[in-house]
């Protein structure tokens, strides 16, 4: 997150057994006699034997269901429209109020797109030979991996002049680090290219930054207390540049650390009903709600 921040600045299934039973047989003898009497009197017996035999088969059908489709842990999450965050979030000793809320769906750089606006509480602002303020920031995020972003957008007034800062990002490969789990870890070259109204601003810049799963946490903040996937990410010399804690409930991360010292806290979230199957189709947490239901 402080990258991108500084960027601005920064079956049912059926299952049908043919179980055949064994066959039975059954042998049946049945002795018949016969007395023939003629004259003179000679006495005839005669003796037959009959075998019957008797073969059952039955054919049982046996039908299985499958366990209720149920969301599983470490899945790349969809977001929807209207979803909000509101973190806590502590940088060069000033604590902002950081909401970010999802606004629209689009392609960019050919990805698919969540269009995420993002405003800071008091507002950003730094000083270079005059100061310069952030009025308003945006953020692309790439559908298919979550954690990448592929553009980023402020707007920020300098010297009086109202301007617009834009970074675009492209990666290769485009690995996902979903779905989740303990030791999985992706590695990527990231190139990230600044223009400044329209106009691009030197050369591109090209970095390394390897993502693993570390472990699974339970997390306490404001917002909650969740089961989180504990996530490092590394630059090119293996240094940790941020950590994050990830909930598959929040659909984002609850925590997250930076090498440079910043602490972001999730202090609330909504989020809109998924399109995917889950356990709980909607969520909302305010500060006192444990954040546990339906993450388990």
């Amino acid at each position: 997150m402080k990258r991108l921040i500084l960027s601005f600045l920064v079956v049912s299934v059926l299952l049908l057994a043919a179980c055949t039973a064994p066959t039975v047989t059954q042998t049946v003898t049945v002795t018949s006699t016969a007395t023939l009497e003629t004259t003179p009197i000679v006495t005839v017996t005669a003796t037959t034997t009959s075998t019957i035999t008797v073969t059952s088969t039955s054919t049982q059908t046996v039908t299985t269901t499958p366990p209720s489709v149920v969301e599983q842990g470490g899945r790349l999450p969809t977001c929807e429209v209207g979803d909000k965050w509101v973190w806590s979030y502590v940088m060069d000793e000033t604590t902002y109020t950081l909401t970010e809320e999802v606004i629209g769906e689009e392609i960019v750089e050919g990805r698919d797109c969540y269009v995420i606006d993002m405003s800071f509480d008091p507002l950003l602002s730094y000083t270079h030979s005059d100061v310069s303020t952030i009025t308003s920031m945006k953020y692309w995020q790439d559908k298919d991996t979550a954690l990448y972003g592929v553009k980023t957008e402020q707007s920020y007034t300098y010297n009086g002049t109202v301007s617009t800062w834009t970074e675009t990002y492209s990666y290769s490969p485009w690995s996902s680090l979903f779905p989740l789990e303990i030791g999985k870890e992706v590695e990527t070259e990231v190139t990230a290219t600044q223009y400044s109204d329209g106009s691009q601003i030197g050369d591109p810049v090209v970095t390394t930054e390897k993502y693993k799963v570390n472990s699974k946490e339970d997390v306490t903040v404001a917002a909650g207390t969740f089961s989180c996937w504990k996530i490092i990410i590394y630059d090119g010399d293996g240094s940790v540049t941020e950590t994050i804690w990830w909930s598959d409930k929040v659909k984002s991360m609850v925590k997250m650390t930076d090498a440079e010292g910043s602490i972001g806290e999730l202090q609330s979230f909504t989020t809109a009903p998924s399109t995917a199957p889950t356990l709980d189709q909607s969520q909302t947490s305010t500060p006192g709600n444990t954040g546990l239901e339906g993450d388990w």
